[in-house]
């Protein structure tokens, strides 16, 4: 398929003009219930979890009105408003032109789920494209604490950064009950006055019960999920990863804390799963036991370079290391994201324990406050 096929042909130049934006694209592979009719069969903590993987491409309706002054460095408003109205005409005629089941609406995204039996022509499609397109591939795990939408304003952040498409594994990690925030909230205003720091302990003891309750039950759902990890696994390296590698086309891994569990209870460390290899991993903020994850990194066989990212004041990990140790404080330091592990033969180590403006961060790939050293390795990592 010519990969201007499907633009269309009143406007020639729109395959430059993705060039010349980018339009890094973003795929949604999920065992979340997209439509909730499809199943009404819900968790401990009401997270949908669908019988069968759905595939989805995410349009941003923010990104149909782009910074163009730093794209096209003109000053021309005329030129402007044309070339914002041929991106808008090409975000329309991608739409026009997928399998579609349905478009759910969240917010300022569009979700267009993919009909199951035309993910294999979808994803041809997809490579097809990827020679207009250019940017490389990035499959994001992401990990605890997430609602579909913040994942999805994750990647777009991210992008901002590195312009990369990417196909995001959202599993349905339950996002913390808001008002566990409100207890916390309470305890701090309460600890103030003698008279009312019973109240505050109180309401501290339940607002850390309902957090680490929701940890574990987010703990079980990665294990419910690790069937249709291995099913997105083999649907997009038989018919994604593997042809834009024949492409020259560089796919790499991004995990993200607790996703971290999911992957390693999904595939056993020493075994190949195809004949194919991404070309970078990075094990961001793993919430994994260290020596565990340290081991199971070094004799990973899904990427060819590995990394992983330390912040040893990282709170998330911190209350992690808690849950995981009977809250021995002496053992909360024992994840692999806020450990001390050193780069080694295997893996290489980027610490972000002392950089500036990262403090107790545990979401740092997506800060505004990364400094050059750390985004030129980064993009190193991603955008080649």
């Amino acid at each position: 398929m010519d990969s201007d096929s499907h633009l269309d042909s009143n406007y020639p130049k729109q395959s430059k003009i993705l060039n010349r934006v980018g339009l890094p694209r973003i795929l949604l592979v999920s065992n979340r219930v997209l439509l909730p009719e499809k199943n009404k069969k819900r968790s401990k903590l009401g997270e949908e979890i669908s019988p069968e993987l759905q595939l989805a491409e995410v349009f941003d309706n923010k990104a149909l009105d782009p910074e163009l002054e730093s794209i096209t460095n003109n000053n021309d408003d005329k030129e402007k408003k044309s070339f914002k109205r041929e991106i808008n005409r090409y975000y329309q005629s991608l739409k026009n032109s997928r399998y579609v089941k349905a478009v759910k609406k969240i917010d300022d995204f569009e979700v267009d789920i993919i009909e199951t039996e035309n993910h294999q022509q979808y994803l041809s499609q997809v490579v097809d494209e990827q020679d207009a397109n250019g940017l490389s591939w990035l499959f994001w795990i992401h990990g605890n604490n997430q609602t579909l939408e913040a994942s999805l304003e994750t990647c777009f952040t991210f992008q901002k950064t590195f312009p990369v498409n990417i196909v995001l594994f959202a599993w349905p990690s339950r996002s913390y009950n808001p008002k566990s925030l409100a207890h916390l909230l309470f305890s701090a205003i309460t600890m103030v006055h003698p008279a009312t720091r019973i109240l505050s302990r109180m309401s501290l003891i339940k607002a850390v019960y309902e957090r680490y309750r929701q940890y574990r039950v987010a703990r079980k759902l990665a294990i419910k999920t690790t069937q249709q990890l291995t099913d997105a696994y083999q649907l997009l390296v038989n018919h994604l990863f593997s042809k834009l590698e024949k492409k020259s086309v560089s796919c790499n891994l991004l995990v993200h804390s607790l996703g971290h569990y999911l992957l390693t209870q999904t595939f056993a460390p020493k075994e190949k799963y195809a004949d194919f290899q991404f070309d970078n991993g990075l094990f961001h903020q793993g919430d994994i036991e260290f020596n565990e994850g340290a081991e199971w990194i070094s004799s990973c066989k899904l990427v060819k370079q590995k990394y992983i990212t330390i912040n040893r004041n990282d709170y998330a990990l911190y209350f992690s290391g808690l849950c995981n140790n009977r809250f021995k404080y002496s053992q909360a330091r024992t994840r692999l994201g806020n450990s001390s592990l050193a780069s080694n033969d295997h893996c290489t180590i980027i610490d972000f324990t002392n950089a500036k403006g990262i403090g107790v961060s545990h979401d740092i790939l997506w800060s505004n406050t990364l400094e050059s050293d750390y985004l030129r390795t980064l993009n190193n990592v991603f955008v080649c």
